[in-house]
């Protein structure tokens, strides 16, 4: 770990450094405090979307941070509203885990990233997982991540 509090590791290297803020709600209710910040989303870092993975590992992991979001959310619910994530490299997947996230843990939507190992968000494979999300008044929070362009504009990542 760093001196920060914690690294975020991604190919053996140092991704991001992590403060207490990312973890401990206390932490993050004092700065609000300091900031004048009356209420906060919370969300999964992008990099923990883990599109990478098998559909099961990322699941796994979106299962982790999912309830930690929900549990934080639960404990100040006057400080804090929660956003969840899932596996969209499999759509059958994500659909159980969004179905998990608003109507049992009760997070307020979900964030995912502009794209899915490469793949647009338009592309029919994900169709499925957008009219559920549709259906069930989903919002969706779309974070840029893993940017396609990145040969073309490398100022911007």
């Amino acid at each position: 770990t760093c001196s920060c509090g914690a690294n975020i590791m991604v190919g053996g290297k140092v991704f991001r450094e992590v403060t207490d803020q990312v973890w401990s709600a206390e932490k993050r209710i004092e700065d609000m405090a300091k900031e004048g910040v009356s209420m906060q989303v919370l969300s999964p870092i992008p990099v923990t979307f883990s599109y990478w993975a098998p559909p099961h590992a990322a699941l796994e992991m979106a299962i982790i941070q999912n309830d930690f979001i929900a549990e934080t959310v639960k404990k100040y619910p006057t400080k804090f509203l929660g956003l969840g994530t899932v596996p969209m490299q499999h759509s059958e997947v994500a659909i159980k885990e969004m179905d998990r996230c608003i109507h049992e843990l009760g997070l307020h939507g979900l964030e995912i990233g502009t794209n899915v190992n490469g793949v647009n968000l338009d592309s029919e494979q994900f169709l499925p997982f957008f009219e559920m999300a549709e259906k069930w008044n989903v919002p969706l929070f779309i974070h840029t991540w893993e940017t396609m362009a990145k040969d073309r504009t490398p100022d911007h990542n």
